[in-house]
């Protein structure tokens, strides 16, 4: 496998070959963490991916701040990612349903509000952002990128202005543009904007590696994520000083997430 040239990518600020970089564990209620996602306050939020149960994570430690339930009846669904625009949280599950609910306060269950979608468990989705400069949410599909559409993968769009998914994808990440630089199939678990930019970061964990991607689809850079840090990265979310938070499953142990700094300011 041969390395993405990165003269185009902010990808190349991130040392992801350093063992020395900051890893925290996770309560044991996150062994499966899913999703992460950061609000205009710089606090970290993450689930897992069975229960709709929100947790506060300290994101210079690991320790949980606090946890809230989304509806009055604990949710069991497949959840697979986390989004917050403004003080708005949604989650979503693996075919394609968004829940959208308000911040609990510690111990408290929040009443939500489901939209349904076009997508299937088929689709797979797996990762969810919040994109400001649309006022949208972006859904990352691990599977089937719809009809027609070929050996590619699918972000959709959900505009929050119309509460309805766009029936196309708004972009597509070619398998062949991929290929050469990782290992296997390309399969996206987390999506996160990165600020001030009209960029994103789509993370895989099958394929261990992060992309950089503009809003036209254009591949910008890949990078392989090391082995030695990362188990099975499902969870990412982005400070507004681009520090990069990629959370990764326990398996048989406890989940974790990892920080990457920059190696210089990101402007």
């Amino acid at each position: 496998m041969k390395d993405h040239d990165l003269t185009d990518s902010t990808l190349k600020f991130y040392a992801f070959d350093d063992r020395d970089t900051p890893s925290f564990k996770l309560t044991k209620d996150l062994t499966e963490i899913s999703g992460f996602a950061m609000d205009a306050r710089g606090r970290l939020f993450g689930h897992g991916d069975e229960e709709g149960v929100i947790y506060q994570i300290d994101p210079a430690s690991g320790e949980i701040v606090k946890t809230f339930d989304v509806g009055s009846k604990k949710l069991k669904e497949d959840f697979e990612g986390l989004a917050i625009a403004g003080k708005t949280f949604y989650l979503v599950n693996s075919s394609g349903e968004l829940f959208e609910f308000e911040e609990g306060a510690n111990g408290e269950a929040v009443e939500y509000t489901k939209y349904s979608t076009h997508l299937s468990g088929k689709n797979d989705v797996e990762g969810l952002c919040y994109d400001p400069v649309n006022n949208s949410l972006l859904l990352a599909c691990k599977d089937d990128p719809g009809k027609g559409l070929g050996m590619v993968r699918a972000v959709y769009e959900f505009s929050l202005f119309e509460r309805r998914l766009a029936s196309r994808p708004v972009f597509t990440i070619a398998q062949e543009d991929v290929s050469d630089y990782i290992a296997g199939s390309f399969m996206p678990s987390g999506i996160e904007y990165i600020p001030g930019s009209n960029t994103f970061y789509i993370i895989a964990s099958k394929g261990f590696s992060i992309v950089e991607i503009n809003r036209a689809g254009d591949l910008l850079g890949v990078r392989r994520l090391n082995g030695h840090l990362h188990d099975q990265p499902e969870a990412i979310a982005i400070a507004a000083d681009r520090t990069l938070y990629i959370g990764d499953e326990g398996g048989d142990g406890r989940g974790f997430f990892t920080v990457y700094t920059p190696t210089e300011p990101l402007e």
